[in-house]
C-alpha cells in the first residue's frame, strides 16, 4: 500500500492544529467554565505527539521523538481527564496524575534507550486505555441532567478509544511476530483512530459546553419568567413608539384590575393607564436620552376608575430590531399616605414644640481629657424656655453653660453628664440661685453624648404647697379636736344602740307574755266545753287568733334580729336532709298555696343532699322565702322549689367550697333592678307608700340573709319585673 505514513501524520497534525484553534476559541468564549482550558492544552499535546512521531523518522532524533510522543499522548489524555473533572465540578488528584505521567514517560524513555519497542508500545497503550476508562467513568458518575445527552456521546467516544488502546496493547502479546508500526494498514488505522476520536472528542467537548449553556439559558429564562411573574410590582413589556403591551406579569393585572387578554395588543392610551399621559412622554424622553429611567413618580388609573400613586422604573431594550421598554410600577400609595401623615405629624409636633408651655432645651455634653463632664453646649431651645428663664435664643444657642449661666450649681452638671453618658433618665426639682425660681426638670438622652431637659416653672406651686402644708397642720389640729368630739359621740351612739337592743328585747318579751295568754284564751274559747259560738263570735275569735299569731311571729323576728345584731345568736347545727326539710316546709304552706289557687312544684336530684345546719332555722329561712313568694304571686300563679349541689369540682379545688343550692321561685310581680340593692335591708320595704298593696315589715328577707350568712352561706336573687323571681339559698355541702 503506497501511503507515506509520515505525511499522513503531518496532515493529521495540521487537522489537530485546527481543532486546537477551535478549542481555544471555545475556551475564550466560555471562560466561566472550568475545563475547556485543559481540553485545549490536551489537544495541543495530542498534536505535539504526532509531531514527535514525525520527528522520529529522523534516525538522529528517533529516541527524542519516541519519548516525546509517549509523554505528549499521556499528557494530553491526562489533561482531557482533568478538564472533564473540573467541568463536572470535581477536583483532580494532581500528585497521583503527575506521578502516573512521569512513570509512563520514564518507562518510554527506558524502552527507547533499550530499543524495546514492545515495552514502549504496550505501556503506552495500557496507560492510554486506563486514562480513557477513568475519563469515561468520571463522565458517567458525575454527569448532571443539564449535560445528559452530550455526556453519553463523549463517554461512548472515549470508551471506544479505550477499547482501541486495549486491543493495540494486546495485539503484540497475542502475535509477537507482528509489528504494529511496520504494517502500513495497522499504522493507518492507528493514525485514523487518533484523528477520528480527536475530532469526535472535540465535537463532544463542544456539545458539553453548548448543552450546559442551553440548560443554563433555559434555567435563566425560566428563573427570569418566574421573577417576572412573581414580582409583586406591575412589570410590563411595551413598544416604545406607541406603547402597545407585549407582555405583563400578574402584578400588573392585579394592580391595574385588567386581565391579561384585555391588555395584550392594546396601548396604554387605549387602556387609559396614565392619569396624565404627559408622564409617559417624560418617561420616553428619559429613556431616549439615557436608556434607563428610575423611580419616576406618577399617578395611574385602574380599570374601575380609581387612581393610585406609583414609581415607575424602565429600561430600553431592542426586540426584533425595534426599541421596546420594560417597566416596573411600584405602588407607593400607602407610603405617600404615610409621608403625608408623617409630614402632618411633624408639623403638629413643631407647632407643639413652639407652643408648649413647658420649657425645652437640647444640649451637648462636653468632657475633659479624662472623659469627665466639664461643660455643656446649648443646641436648641423652644420659646417657653425663653419665657421661663428670661434667656433669649440668640444668647444661648451654640454657647456653653459656663458662658450663659456661670454661677450654676456644679451638681447639675454632674447629673446632666450622667444622663448624657449613661442614657439613664433623671427627674428632679431644681431651685436656680441665679433666676430665683423653682423648676421641675426631666432630663433624658435623645442621642449619644446629648441630653434634653423638659422643665416647668413650679415656683407658685411650691409656694402653694407650703401654704397647703400650713393649712394641713392647722386642719390636722382641727381634725384631732373634732375626732375627740366624734369619739365621744360614738360612745353615746353605741350606748344608745345597746339600750335600743335591750329595749327591743325587753319590749318583745313583755309583749310576747300577754300575747301568749291571749292566743291561749282564744283557742280555749273555741273548745266545745265552753258552749256553742255564733258565727260572728267564731269569726271574731279566728281574727284574734290570726292577728295574735302574726304579731307573735313579728315579735320573734325582732328578737332574732336583735340577737343577731348583738352577736348573741346561736345555732343547734346537725346533719340535715334537704329533701325532708324542703318537703316539710312546702307542706306547712300548703293551706296558703291552696287559698290563692297557686300551682306548686318540687325538684331535687336523686342522690341525697346533706348540709350541716340548724333544722329549725333552715325551715325559718325557707318559710320567709315561701312567704315572700306567696305574697307577691297573683292568684292562679306558680311557685316551686329546686334543690341541687356541686357534685364535681376542678382538680385541686377545696372540697369545703362545695355548696348546696335551694331555689324558691315564683311567677309573681318581680323586682326592678334598681330595687335589688335594698332588698335585704332591715325594716325596708320596696313599696314604702302608706297605700301599698302588699303588707309586711321588711324583716323576713333581711333575717333570712343574716341566718344564711351565720350558716356560712348566702342568699342570691334573680328577678325580672312582671315575670317572677328566683331566690337561691346557698349552704355548704356536708361531705360524708
Amino acid at each position: 500500500m503506497n501511503i507515506d505514513i509520515q505525511t499522513l501524520a503531518l496532515v493529521i497534525s495540521f487537522a489537530i492544529l485546527l481543532m486546537v484553534i477551535i478549542m481555544f476559541v471555545e475556551f475564550l468564549m466560555n471562560k466561566q467554565y472550568s475545563g475547556p482550558g485543559c481540553w485545549t492544552l490536551g489537544t495541543v499535546l495530542t498534536g505535539a505527539a504526532l509531531f514527535f512521531n514525525f520527528m522520529g523518522s529522523n534516525p538522529n532524533l528517533i529516541h527524542l521523538g519516541q519519548a516525546g510522543n509517549t509523554a505528549a499522548l499521556i499528557g494530553g489524555s491526562v489533561l482531557y481527564y482533568i478538564g472533564i473533572l473540573r467541568f463536572l465540578g470535581q477536583r483532580e488528584r494532581r500528585t497521583w496524575l503527575f506521578a502516573f505521567w512521569a512513570v509512563i514517560t520514564l518507562i518510554a524513555i527506558y524502552a527507547t534507550l533499550q530499543e524495546n519497542a514492545l515495552l514502549r508500545r504496550t505501556s503506552l497503550s495500557l496507560a492510554m486505555a486506563l486514562i480513557a476508562l477513568l475519563t469515561t467513568r468520571a463522565i458517567l458518575k458525575y454527569r448532571t441532567p443539564s449535560i445528559h445527552y452530550s455526556a453519553y456521546f463523549i463517554s461512548i467516544v472515549i470508551a471506544f478509544q479505550s477499547v482501541f488502546w486495549i486491543v493495540r496493547a494486546a495485539f503484540p502479546l497475542v502475535d509477537p511476530a507482528a509489528s504494529l508500526f511496520t504494517d502500513p494498514v495497522i499504522q493507518i488505522i492507528t493514525y485514523s483512530e487518533v484523528f477520528i476520536t480527536g475530532v469526535l472528542t472535540t465535537f463532544g467537548f463542544i456539545l458539553l459546553i453548548n448543552e450546559r449553556i442551553n440548560a443554563e439559558n433555559l434555567e435563566a429564562r425560566e428563573t427570569s419568567e418566574l421573577l417576572f411573574n412573581t414580582n409583586p410590582d406591575a412589570v410590563a413589556l411595551t413598544s416604545l413608539s406607541d406603547g402597545i403591551y407585549i407582555n405583563m406579569n400578574e402584578g400588573f393585572t392585579r394592580l391595574n384590575g385588567y386581565t391579561r387578554q384585555e391588555c395584550l395588543g392594546k396601548t396604554s392610551r387605549e387602556l387609559n393607564i396614565w392619569q396624565n399621559y404627559e408622564d409617559r412622554q417624560t418617561l420616553v424622553n428619559a429613556l431616549t436620552d439615557k436608556g434607563i429611567c428610575k423611580n419616576l413618580e406618577a399617578t395611574f388609573r385602574r380599570k374601575d376608575g380609581s387612581s393610585f400613586t406609583g414609581t415607575i422604573s424602565a429600561r430600553l431594550i431592542t426586540l426584533r430590531g425595534e426599541p421596546h421598554l420594560i417597566s416596573a410600577i411600584h405602588d407607593i400609595t400607602e407610603r405617600k399616605l404615610m409621608e403625608d401623615a408623617l409630614r402632618e405629624s411633624e408639623e403638629k409636633f413643631r407647632l407643639l414644640f413652639t407652643r408648649m408651655t413647658e420649657g425645652f432645651a437640647l444640649q451637648e455634653i462636653i468632657c475633659d481629657q479624662n472623659g469627665n463632664p466639664c461643660d455643656y453646649r446649648f443646641l436648641e431651645i423652644n420659646p417657653a424656655f425663653e419665657l421661663l428663664t428670661g434667656l433669649q435664643r440668640a444668647e444661648v444657642i451654640g454657647r456653653l453653660q459656663s458662658q450663659v449661666i456661670p454661677q450654676e450649681d456644679p451638681k447639675w452638671l454632674e447629673i446632666y453628664g450622667r444622663v448624657a453618658l449613661t442614657g439613664e433618665p433623671y427627674r428632679f426639682t431644681n431651685y436656680s440661685q441665679v433666676i430665683k425660681r423653682y423648676y421641675e426638670v426631666f432630663a433624658y438622652q435623645p442621642a449619644p453624648r446629648q441630653f434634653a431637659v423638659l422643665f416647668s416653672d413650679i415656683t407658685e406651686h411650691m409656694r402653694a404647697e407650703q401654704d397647703l402644708r400650713d393649712a394641713h397642720q392647722e386642719l390636722e389640729q382641727h381634725v384631732q379636736e373634732r375626732t375627740a368630739e366624734l369619739q365621744a359621740a360614738n360612745l353615746g351612739l353605741e350606748k344608745a344602740a345597746r339600750m335600743k337592743d335591750e329595749f327591743l328585747a325587753s319590749m318583745s318579751h313583755e309583749l310576747r307574755t300577754p300575747l301568749t295568754g291571749i292566743l291561749g284564751l282564744s283557742e280555749v274559747l273555741q273548745l266545745p266545753g265552753y258552749g256553742p259560738l255564733t258565727d260572728r263570735q267564731q269569726n271574731a275569735l279566728s281574727h284574734i287568733q290570726d292577728s295574735g299569731q302574726h304579731l307573735l311571729e313579728l315579735i320573734n323576728d325582732i328578737l332574732d334580729l336583735s340577737r343577731l345584731e348583738v352577736g348573741k345568736f346561736s345555732l343547734a347545727s346537725t346533719a340535715c336532709s334537704l329533701a325532708e326539710i324542703c318537703q316539710s316546709s312546702l307542706k306547712n304552706i300548703s293551706p296558703q298555696i291552696e287559698s290563692k289557687h297557686l300551682q306548686s312544684s318540687f325538684s331535687i336530684t336523686d342522690e341525697p343532699i346533706l348540709v350541716n345546719a340548724d333544722p329549725r332555722r333552715l325551715k325559718q329561712m325557707l318559710a320567709n322565702l315561701f312567704s315572700n313568694a306567696i305574697k307577691f304571686t297573683p292568684v292562679d300563679g306558680s311557685l316551686g322549689i329546686e334543690v341541687s349541689c356541686d357534685r364535681s369540682q376542678p382538680p385541686g379545688a377545696d372540697p369545703a367550697n362545695r355548696m348546696a343550692r335551694i331555689t324558691v321561685w315564683d311567677t309573681g310581680i318581680g323586682i326592678d333592678p334598681e330595687d335589688l340593692p335594698r332588698l335585704f335591708q332591715s325594716f325596708v320595704q320596696l313599696d314604702a307608700r302608706l297605700s301599698r298593696q302588699y303588707p309586711g315589715t321588711g324583716l323576713g328577707l333581711a333575717l333570712a340573709q343574716r341566718l344564711a350568712q351565720l350558716h356560712g352561706g348566702s342568699i342570691t336573687v334573680q328577678s325580672i319585673a312582671n315575670q317572677g323571681s328566683r331566690f337561691t339559698l346557698h349552704l355548704p355541702l356536708l361531705i360524708t
